[in-house]
């Protein structure tokens, strides 16, 4: 049998006789990259770790403590962590560290300026989705009525969204 040789042409060929599709995948590719790109979160990222030393605020010391043991609590560090993650406490750091007035630009956005045409496309599709699938929770309307949050709140409200707060094993430190 004789093999016949592949040219350039012949691929060429193919890619004429399927252009509608090679088309389509080039199109959606594009407009998927372009829409991934522009709708993605694009706001700073920081990542900073600590650790901290929980002690109890006892000045009774009784004679086993005194020896090295200390009475077992497991509710303190539990009520300590959620201390730390409350929104009072966000707020006051926010506030002592003037993240809202230094930082605001990047938590809000400027209110003269018009949404780009995909972040509207992006709230089009959001509140399509919602409208589509009802959910059992109130909307911004209806309910209770809410009082308006400050800037530093907001921005306590994010941050507390991104806290972790992990024990080391066998210690008071987290």
């Amino acid at each position: 049998m004789e093999e016949r040789e592949i040219h350039l042409r012949d691929y060429w060929r193919v890619i004429r006789k399927r252009r509608l599709t090679v088309l389509t995948f080039f199109i959606l590719t594009l407009t998927l990259t372009i829409l991934g790109v522009y709708t993605s979160n694009l706001k700073p990222a920081w990542k900073a770790n600590t650790k901290l030393l929980i002690e109890k605020g006892d000045t009774s010391i009784t004679a086993a403590e005194s020896q090295g043991y200390t009475r077992w609590d497991p509710q303190f560090l539990e009520t300590q962590f959620q201390i730390i993650k409350s929104k009072p406490v966000a707020t006051k750091v926010v506030t002592r560290l003037g993240l809202d007035t230094r930082y605001a630009s990047w938590y809000f956005d400027p209110e003269d300026e018009e949404p780009s045409f995909l972040q509207g496309a992006r709230l089009w599709a959001t509140d399509l989705l919602a409208t589509v699938s009802p959910s059992d929770t109130p909307t911004h309307g209806e309910g209770l009525e809410t009082k308006e949050q400050t800037d530093a709140e907001i921005i306590a409200g994010s941050l507390i969204e991104e806290l972790v707060i992990t024990p080391t094993k066998n210690s008071h430190i987290i």
